[in-house]
């Protein structure tokens, strides 16, 4: 058993540095692109609102992207948290 538990060990701390360094190079790049994508999402959301103010669910389906982006935002960032431990 402790053969298993100092092997599983090498292959999580040999995994974790290079995509520790790959997710660390691209995490501002993936923050930006997040962020402008639900951005974008909104105001298409706050446009298509004041279009049509009686069709809800093209304005609720943007919306529901919009929080999705910045939920994966967040996912990336607890990713790199984590592969930073």
């Amino acid at each position: 058993m402790a053969f298993v538990s100092r092997l599983s060990r090498f292959i999580w701390v040999t995994a974790r540095f290079p995509a520790l360094a790959i997710l660390g190079i691209c995490a501002p790049v993936i923050g930006f692109v997040l962020s402008g994508m639900a951005l974008l999402a909104l105001v298409s959301a706050a446009v298509w609102a004041l279009e049509a103010p009686f069709r809800l669910a093209p304005v609720l389906g943007l919306v529901a992207c919009a929080v999705g982006l910045v939920a994966l935002r967040g996912a990336c960032r607890l990713l790199l948290r984590v592969l930073s431990a």
